[in-house]
């Protein structure tokens, strides 16, 4: 798991509690714009650590899945 599919569960699991909610709002959420957004979840741009803990904290990740989204970004960037 990475923090690209977290991004995506985040995405399926609010779709679940509110069919309207989007691509969009889960942006407008954790502050980025739709394309920027988009473009992470494709796999064209990549997250900094530094953001992602702020991402993981405002999307209300917790302990290990929190973890796990933070150190994904870094083993990103090695590859």
């Amino acid at each position: 798991m990475d923090y690209r599919t977290i991004l995506k569960n985040q995405l399926e699991q609010r779709k679940v509690i509110n069919p309207r909610f989007s691509m969009r709002s889960l942006a407008q959420k954790i502050e980025l714009s739709p394309s920027k957004l988009s473009e992470i979840m494709q796999g064209r741009k990549h997250l900094s650590s530094k953001r992602a803990a702020i991402i993981a904290d405002k999307l209300g990740l917790r302990d290990i899945e929190r973890e796990i989204f933070i150190l994904s970004t870094v083993a990103d960037d090695e590859t």
